[in-house]
């Protein structure tokens, strides 16, 4: 293996098995990346951030079946204990919950060997022209690739792939269960027509005249009055500008791009829209947007947050969006940490490879 991997995937997972079905989730994850990493032949590092670990339990290094016989996926843990969680914990600052998701990636980033780092989560299957296109090695720094989210339907008698033949078909089985899209400007839920792509094409003409709709017209205040169609506050337009819809679950740039923007801003409520002022510091730190054409999927469960329910937490956390993209925007400038300790440089912290 080369000692540098050209990229490093970063997620973070604990040992509670989150939504009770965590630990199916990240074993069929990493089953993924190994069959796709080692056909591609793309020296890749798997870091996975064991974050705040349940204490006098088994650890997550021990729930999953790790893949045998790699050459080009190298899998670490990087142990991030409940000490330091402690360290963060602040109700002036952020809510308490057991895993602070951007923090422990944010712990990962420096730390990761890869020339090119893909932030995401624990449960995302990349599609596979995603790692076919990944190999021929064409990323660009000054760069933040993004992807469209696809949920689709899982379940334990869903049939995972147990071949390589299987493995190459899968793709097609995970698209005749896809129900909901993440994509740029919206978030739609259609489980029809059974062909994705017409699906895909309605999205993108839907999306269309929605976009040219919104920004065009509803701040004519004959038309607010009206109401002829629903409203959106003009201080959001900027989902339709920029792709912050789950950008949580596909981040990808060069590591200097990572170091230049200190990561994910770690002073906000929730880890809700977190992701998206990523997006937007990015932008203003002169990064430039690229959308592939390939889509990730996210295995459907329950969430603690529903973007379809009211939630106080979540209003709180679409006010600082709104706020810190005003003030991007009149200032021309990225908000980023403030300091150079956001990823802990003077602790050493313990990275097991697997």
């Amino acid at each position: 293996m080369d000692s540098q991997p050209y990229i490093s995937i970063i997620f973070s997972g604990r040992n509670d098995n989150y939504g009770g079905d965590f630990n199916y989730r990240l074993q069929n994850t990493v089953n993924w990346y190994a069959y796709w990493v080692e056909k591609y032949q793309l020296h890749t590092e798997l870091l996975i951030v064991n974050y705040n670990p349940i204490p006098d339990a088994p650890g997550l290094e021990e729930m999953i079946s790790w893949p045998k016989g790699r050459k080009y996926l190298e899998i670490k843990l990087l142990h991030v204990p409940g000490s330091i969680h402690k360290e963060y914990v602040n109700l002036s600052i952020r809510k308490t919950v057991p895993l602070f998701e951007f923090i422990a990636k944010n712990l990962a980033i420096p730390r990761a060997k890869g020339e090119f780092i893909l932030c995401t989560n624990a449960d995302i299957l990349f599609s596979p022209s995603i790692f076919e296109w990944i190999s021929k090695r064409q990323l660009k720094p000054g760069i933040l690739y993004r992807s469209d989210r696809y949920d689709f339907k899982n379940s334990k008698s869903f049939k995972w792939p147990e071949n390589d033949e299987e493995y190459e078909s899968f793709e097609l089985d995970l698209e005749r269960h896809v129900f909901k899209f993440f994509i740029h400007g919206g978030i739609y839920r259609l489980s029809f027509p059974k062909n994705i792509d017409l699906r895909k094409k309605l999205f993108s003409f839907y999306q269309s005249i929605r976009t040219y709709y919104y920004t065009r017209f509803t701040w004519i205040p004959i038309i607010r009055e009206v109401r002829i169609l629903p409203m959106i506050p003009k201080e959001q337009l900027f989902f339709f500008k920029y792709h912050c819809n789950a950008a949580g679950d596909f981040a990808l740039m060069g590591k200097q791009d990572w170091m230049d923007i200190r990561g994910y801003l770690e002073d906000t409520w929730i880890s809700t829209h977190t992701d998206s002022l990523q997006v937007l510091s990015s932008v203003f730190s002169g990064k430039k947007i690229e959308v592939l054409p390939f889509p990730c999927y996210h295995q459907h469960h329950e969430r603690r947050y529903d973007f379809i329910k009211k939630n106080p937490d979540m209003d709180i956390m679409q006010k600082r969006l709104n706020e810190s993209y005003a003030q991007m925007e009149s200032t021309k400038q990225p908000i980023i940490n403030d300091n150079d300790n956001w990823w802990l440089p003077g602790h050493n912290l313990q990275i097991t490879t697997i």
